[in-house]
Formats: C-alpha cells, structure tokens, sequence
C-alpha cells in the first residue's frame, strides 16, 4: 500500500498469487490512480478474483487482458 500511496513503481522479485474474495469497488484499467470512472478511462468492477503477480511479463503473454472477456 505504500508504493501505491507514494505513487512508487512496484517491481516483483518472486512469483506471487493474490486475492480478492469479496470482489472490488471499481478500478481503473489504464490508469491505477484514477479516483473514479470517467469517459477517458476503462473503469472495471469485478466480483471475486486472483491477481497474478510475477517478475517475467512473458509469463503472463497467454492470458486475455480484455476486461470484458
């Protein structure tokens, strides 16, 4: 959370799995820091969901990142 306050660049060292049972109230697909849903962004809601955290990018180069698929 101190990376997101601090507006830092996070960089994984490891290989991580992260969860959100309840689901989110809303998030901004292009932008983290946007604070609410406007014309210029691609707001998403999501029920429940895991958020794959890795330091190769290439791993995640099959998944879809349509935020409607």
């Amino acid at each position: 959370m101190r990376l997101y306050v601090l507006l830092m660049h996070f960089e994984a060292k490891g290989i991580g799995i992260s969860y959100m049972l309840p689901g989110d109230g809303g998030a901004n697909n292009t932008d983290p820091f946007a604070e609410g849903e406007s014309k210029e962004n691609q707001w998403i809601v999501e029920g429940p969901h895991l958020m794959l955290i890795t330091p190769d990018k290439a791993l995640l180069d099959a998944l879809p990142t349509a935020p409607y698929y």
